[in-house]
Formats: C-alpha cells, structure tokens, sequence
C-alpha cells in the first residue's frame, strides 16, 4: 500500500485572487439576481449509439441561495437560467437519453461554475449575455464543489464560504491528466478542501485494476466491435480475444453498438459484471 510522503499543500489551489470573479458579479448595481446563459458539450458517445436519430437535449441543475437544487429541463443547443449575483454554485449539465437504460446516472455529468467558470461580456454588451460553458471536465470540478458544499460542517453556506476560495481551474488541469477524471476520490478531496490544506496526494483517482477480458466475460461485444469508456475523452478500443480493460473500484462501465457492459470490483478483484441492451425505450 502506497504511503503518503509529505507534500507542502499546494498553495496555488487556494487563491484569494478568485474572488475577483465574485466581486465582480456584485458590484454591478443593486439587482439580486443575473440571468445566465448555460452551452452544452457534445454529447456522450453513447446517446448515438443508442439510438442514431437521437436529438440531444439536457437537464440543467444548480443550487439557489438556499442551497436547494433547481432544474430546467428540456435544453437543447443552449438555454437560460436566474441566479443570485455572485452566489457561488455548481452548476450541472445531464444528458436527457432516448433510450431509457441511459437514463439516471449511467452516463457521467458535463457542468461547470458560477462564476468561476463565466464568461463575462464587454462593457459594450447587453445584459444578459453571461455565459457559463459546461464541459465534461466542468462536471468533474463540479462535483467536487458539490461535494465541499455539502460536507461542510457548517451547512451549504459555509461550504460555499470555502469553495469559493478554491482554484477550481488549477484542479480541472490536474484532472484531465488522470485516464478518467469521473473516478477522482470525492470523498478525500472535499474533506482536504474543506480542511484548507490540499496536497497533490489528495487529488487521486480511486484504485484501478487492468483485467483480460475473459475476466468479465467474452460474450458481452462482438469481436472487433468499438468500446467507449464512462470518460467520453477516453479514445475508444476494439472487443478482441487480447484486450485488457481498466475497471475501477466500484462500478465501472463500458458501452458498444448495442448495449453497455457494468463491472464491480471490490479489493481489486472483479465481484460482478452484467449487460443491459439500450433498447428498453420509455
């Protein structure tokens, strides 16, 4: 088991300096709330291959002042929301699939945050045109957002308190380095930014294991057919008689042309594999 060696915490991902975005948003005369323009990334491999004619649409999710979740769904292209003036919040972008075993938590969540993650318009624009672009490795700063805010042992405002002191940026840079930045240990992540001392060994991915393929199974693909990994980034693999697969701690996944594959794995061994076709539709 690999220690731990001291690491000075990276001072970097505390920054005061990020506040700036924060005191922007507020200085802006007296209104309460702005209304914000939310973009979505392309969409995860998988909705296609699910269903080819599928016409993407998304669920917008984000927390009030009250730190209670709204949603907005229905999305497509772009859409509009009102937040509070520089109220921090993560905000989170799910795919609405067609087929309806996608549906849930099957496929991982785009997002990003405000106002970390605005772009903000010239002094010449209109109100309005705020515009937070989510991304994939936006969702993964969000979830750890998340997480920080509600872990706090004083309630969701002192989570933002503390979040909003975090260099978000410098953490999604980190994490696009990692083969798939879904599996980040939230748990000790949230718990070092909530401490204020954050290290690189508290920015790590949950163990992982590669395993033959026989491991799980040789009848879930055909032979030759291209695999897609949770991570929509993640280059996709060909299904043959010597392929290795990375499988998480947990519950890892794996989607091809007619269904995904769903693997758990518990003390680095494989516990449980099973498929589900894509075809069971609403």
């Amino acid at each position: 088991m690999r220690g731990k060696p001291y690491a000075a915490p990276l001072s970097l991902l505390f920054a005061c300096a990020v506040a700036g975005a924060t005191l922007s948003a507020c200085a802006d005369g007296l209104d309460s709330s702005e209304e914000v323009t939310v973009t979505f990334p392309e969409p995860h491999p998988a909705a296609y291959l699910a269903n080819a004619d599928y016409t993407p649409t998304w669920m917008v999710s984000w927390y009030d002042g009250e730190g209670s979740v709204q949603t907005k769904t229905g999305n497509h292209g772009s859409t509009t929301i009102d937040l509070e003036k520089g109220r921090f919040t993560p905000i989170f972008a799910t795919l609405e699939p067609g087929a309806a075993s996608l549906k849930g938590n099957v496929l991982p969540r785009a997002g990003g945050i405000y106002p970390d993650d605005c772009a903000w318009p010239s002094l010449t624009e209109q109100r309005g045109s705020i515009t937070v672009e989510t991304s994939w490795e936006g969702g993964v700063a969000a979830r750890v957002a998340e997480a920080v805010c509600l872990n706090a042992a004083g309630g969701f405002d002192e989570g933002r308190t503390i979040a909003i002191r975090f260099n978000w940026p410098r953490l999604r840079s980190y994490a696009t380095q990692l083969y798939d930045p879904t599996k980040l240990d939230l748990k000790q992540i949230s718990e070092a930014i909530l401490s204020g001392s954050v290290s690189k060994w508290d920015i790590d991915p949950i163990a992982s294991v590669d395993f033959a393929r026989s491991v799980v199974g040789n009848d879930y693909f055909e032979p030759g057919e291209t695999i897609f990994s949770e991570w929509p980034k993640t280059s996709p693999f060909y299904w043959t008689e010597t392929a290795s697969i990375t499988v998480f701690e947990g519950l890892t996944r794996f989607f091809g042309a007619n269904g995904f594959l769903s693997v758990t794995a518990e003390n680095g061994k494989v516990v449980s594999s099973f498929f589900t076709r894509y075809d069971l539709q609403e």
